[in-house]
């Protein structure tokens, strides 16, 4: 089995191998580079490296558009070179077997590797590699190249200009000691994160059985695929305020012993979580709310402890699908 994270571009989902992505930022200000291919948007300063934008619109035949603040930026490093990727979004992720059908034709079949079947069923997966040795390779090696500050137009451009002065300036995460990889999301308005190795998919959470007479933080159960999966709802820990309507997204959470699900309001992408600059988590924070964090960030992301959550028998409930 191999992973995969999903981007969005419009309406049309897209895979890319989950150990090619370093890390999903949102949109900054790029800085233009003259006489490049017409998928290279430029480049962007993350961390001290120069990296070239590609826009994945570009790359696979779609209608260019402008790069928006609600955009994000794919990090992605292979073997020829790192470079960031233009997407609207991104949409956790899931498991699948190695990809098939080469064969087939499909828009962008230059940038493609094929297909892969994903819970939520068939789709493209992007060949970065291929987009790396023909569009990023040839740019590396440029040296630094001056940022953008902020910009004198208000609105978008002022943001975005913003956002690169933060994120060149950002600690390498090389020099941070041991880092580890997480899925962040949004949940009740507060941003979390949960380390990537206990996550092995995400799904649209669509049907959801109450449970009666359940913990508040037991939200209900999921049918997945024939499997009955408890879903968490880590709102009553922290005292977040719910939000009404749609259901949002379950992150399936497993280890070699339990596996559960996890409730979100929106997955935000994948981070490097440098750990030696974790905040403890306060005092207050006792009890369950206490022994389920890590830690907090300096952006204020609360790093969930999975070993801890999938451990914890209160969590799950025993049922056979």
């Amino acid at each position: 089995m191999s992973r995969f994270i999903l981007v969005r571009l419009d309406d049309q989902r897209y895979a890319l191998r989950l150990h090619l992505v370093e890390r999903v930022v949102r949109m900054v200000a790029i800085t233009a580079l003259p006489r490049a291919a017409e998928a290279v948007k430029g480049l962007v300063n993350v961390q001290g490296r120069v990296l070239p934008v590609i826009s994945l619109r570009g790359c696979l035949g779609l209608p260019e558009r402008e790069a928006g603040a609600e955009d994000v930026l794919i990090i992605v490093r292979t073997d020829q070179a790192t470079a960031a990727l233009i997407a609207d979004g991104v949409e956790g992720g899931g498991e699948a077997w190695e990809p098939a059908g080469e064969g087939a034709s499909f828009p962008g079949q230059a940038y493609l590797q094929g297909v892969v079947k994903l819970a939520g069923g068939i789709v493209l997966l992007i060949d970065l590699d291929r987009i790396a040795a023909r569009l990023a390779e040839p740019l590396s090696g440029l040296g630094e190249v001056p940022v953008p500050g902020a910009a004198r137009e208000a609105g978008v451009r002022a943001l975005l200009a913003e956002r690169a002065s933060l994120l060149a300036s950002e600690p390498a995460a090389a020099e941070s000691g041991e880092c580890i990889e997480a899925v962040e999301f949004l949940l009740g308005g507060e941003r979390y994160a949960i380390e990537s190795s206990f996550v092995s998919e995400v799904h649209p959470l669509r049907e959801l059985t109450p449970l009666p007479c359940a913990p508040p933080f037991l939200l209900g159960l999921m049918n997945m695929r024939g499997k009955i999966l408890s879903v968490v709802d880590i709102r009553g820990f922290f005292e977040l305020r719910e939000r009404g309507g749609e259901l949002g997204k379950v992150i399936i959470l497993r280890d070699a012993a339990m596996e559960f699900g996890l409730l979100a309001d929106a997955i935000v992408g994948v981070s490097i979580i440098p750990l030696r600059l974790l905040q403890l988590p306060l005092p207050t924070s006792a009890g369950i709310r206490g022994d389920y964090l890590r830690g907090v960030t300096g952006e204020g992301v609360a790093l969930l402890d999975a070993g801890k959550m999938l451990a914890d028998k209160r969590l799950v409930v025993h049922e056979d699908g």
